[in-house]
């Protein structure tokens, strides 16, 4: 973009936000209420800037983050552990009954590689 343009919408954004106070004020908003115009908020008692608790507000959103994580990765980590579970029993039946038939798949791979030969000979 370039300087113009940017120039053109920080003004328009900062006229957008002037006006958007004066009707707050002209509707009369105190200005501690919640309202996003980038000021700071104003202890309505004393005038003072109102602090913010850091380790509080960190503590709130580490427990908001735990709360999505819990409740959204849990069943997806569960779905992975439960499906790696049955691929590898999977996998050790078919070792097992491979094991247990094995003459019989032997028999059965000799007969068809015979048969494979047999058809490649008729054509030839």
């Amino acid at each position: 973009m370039s300087p113009e343009r940017d120039e053109l919408l920080y003004r328009d954004l900062d006229k957008q936000r002037k006006q958007t106070i004066a009707d707050a004020m002209a509707a009369g908003i105190a200005p501690n209420k919640s309202m996003n115009t980038g000021m700071p908020s104003y202890n309505p008692n004393t005038g003072q800037p109102m602090q913010i608790n850091e380790g509080y507000l960190v503590e709130n959103v580490k427990k908001i983050v735990d709360n999505y994580l819990i409740d959204n990765f849990g069943p997806v980590v569960e779905e992975a552990i439960k499906g790696t579970i049955i691929e590898m029993y999977a996998v050790e039946r078919i070792k097992e009954v491979l094991q247990e038939n094995r003459e019989m798949i032997k028999t059965l791979v000799y007969e068809t590689i015979r048969e494979i030969q047999a058809k490649s000979k008729a054509k030839a």
